[in-house]
């Protein structure tokens, strides 16, 4: 009985399955933890062979299967037969379960595709960093893959040539694999880290529109210039007028204006009445070029800052000098994108992003976009899978530049396929459970 159960478990559990993970072209990481999940299923079906052999022995007594019937068996000996053979199956099931969950988060590298070169030996330290696990304890793994791949995709993702020449040119300087851990460390706290804080305290301090109850768009348009020429802050009312006063993203209506605006509730009950609003926020793309002065911050952040802004500089290579000047006010209209709450907050922490969609020349569409996150059913399941953008008056109410989005959904892409966004997001929930359960304000350091 027991060579049978184990030959079945074998057979019938371990070896398929062990030739199915094989087959999938695993990273040494992903097997060695497989090894270490089976490895532990062999043990608890091995513990309950001795725990079968032990009760059997006190018991006294002699167990003799006559075609398999178990009428004339005691209950004891019933459970001692059959516990080795139920726990053994769900031991294996908890243990692939376990895969499913502690898988690591990012993706593998994709093969070297560059032309010999510096950035093809760059990225080809990259992948031998990755692949370079044997040497790294268990525990350690997540941050290990986490360091490799975020240098091999910002070598893929950079949004220029040049950029992806600067990031290669730093790889290629570090000396061993201990120089290349700490490259990629600083890259993730002071390049993403950093962009992930300074997107959260970029909100505009203008959540109210302000717009006035008028009745039509051109008299809404009219009034608009007149306080703007004035020198009024009105950065979310004339995203609101571009935006024609819904998401972006998901076209539902802005809250606010559907109840005090006549002409927006005019055209809301037209329009989208079986869709209820929603509450809306203005979304940075870029932050703030400058150093913020706002009460509270320290030398230090305004120092980290400045740092952030000097590696965004060298890894995208394409912002002009004016763009860098014009980003000193962070609520410059094609900065900005109307959008709910919840998708304003999802954009500022890089799980959602805009990609160029392009036509069937291979060309780029001017201002159209499609829609990418971290998770497409629940982070894009209320959302056009294509947004385009338009404006009523593109001169006065510029649209979104798409240079600002492609930096944006470069930083987005390297976060997620890298593992660093989960990182990331992981340090921000540990911040906010120290400020829930009253820690001192050292716990503010880490922002």
């Amino acid at each position: 009985m027991l060579g049978f159960d184990f030959f079945s478990d074998i057979s019938l559990v371990a070896i398929p399955a062990w030739a199915f993970w094989t087959s999938l072209r695993l990273t040494p990481a992903t097997r060695r933890l497989i090894k270490a999940c089976f490895a532990a299923s062999f043990v608890t079906a091995a513990w309950n062979v001795v725990f079968l052999a032990v009760l059997i022995s006190t018991t006294g007594k002699f167990v003799k299967i006559q075609n398999y019937h178990p009428a004339g068996l005691t209950n004891g000996v019933l459970l001692a037969i059959f516990q080795p053979h139920l726990l053994g199956p769900i031991s294996n099931f908890v243990c692939n379960l376990l895969i499913v969950i502690t898988a690591q988060k990012g993706t593998p590298l994709p093969a070297n595709i560059f032309p010999l070169g510096d950035l093809h030996e760059a990225y080809k330290w990259c992948l031998e960093f990755e692949n370079l696990v044997d040497e790294v304890v268990l525990a350690d793994l997540p941050r290990r893959l986490r360091e490799a791949r975020v240098l091999g995709y910002m070598i893929r993702e950079a949004p220029s040539i040049r950029g992806r020449r600067n990031v290669a040119r730093d790889i290629l300087a570090c000396s061993d694999n201990g120089a290349l851990s700490r490259l990629a460390d600083f890259y993730i706290n002071n390049l993403f880290l950093a962009f992930r804080t300074a997107k959260a305290f970029s909100t505009s301090l203008f959540h109210f529109s302000s717009i006035p109850p008028l009745d039509s768009r051109k008299e809404i348009q009219r009034w608009l210039l007149e306080e703007s020429a004035r020198g009024r802050p009105l950065t979310k009312a004339k995203a609101l007028f571009r935006d024609d006063f819904c998401c972006a993203i998901t076209g539902r209506y802005d809250q606010e204006s559907v109840d005090t605006i006549p002409y927006v509730w005019a055209e809301f009950l037209e329009k989208h009445a079986n869709r209820p609003p929603c509450a809306t926020r203005v979304a940075h793309i870029l932050p703030q070029f400058t150093n913020v002065t706002t009460p509270g911050f320290t030398n230090e952040y305004a120092q980290n800052y400045n740092t952030m802004w000097s590696l965004i500089e060298d890894f995208v290579s394409t912002l002009k000098s004016e763009d860098l000047k014009a980003l000193r006010n962070v609520d410059k209209l094609d900065n900005v994108i109307l959008l709910e709450e919840n998708k304003c907050n999802l954009f500022n922490e890089l799980k959602i992003w805009f990609q160029e969609e392009t036509g069937s020349d291979g060309k780029v569409i001017p201002h159209q976009y499609r829609m990418f996150a971290t998770n497409q059913f629940t982070q894009l399941m209320d959302v056009h899978p294509v947004v385009t953008f338009t404006s009523p008056d593109p001169e006065n109410f510029p649209l979104p530049n798409p240079r600002y989005l492609k930096i944006h959904a470069a930083f987005a892409r390297i976060a997620f396929y890298s593992g660093v966004g989960k990182h990331i997001s992981d340090i921000f929930t540990g911040v906010e459970r120290q400020l829930a359960f009253g820690s001192d304000s050292s716990s503010n350091k880490s922002i």
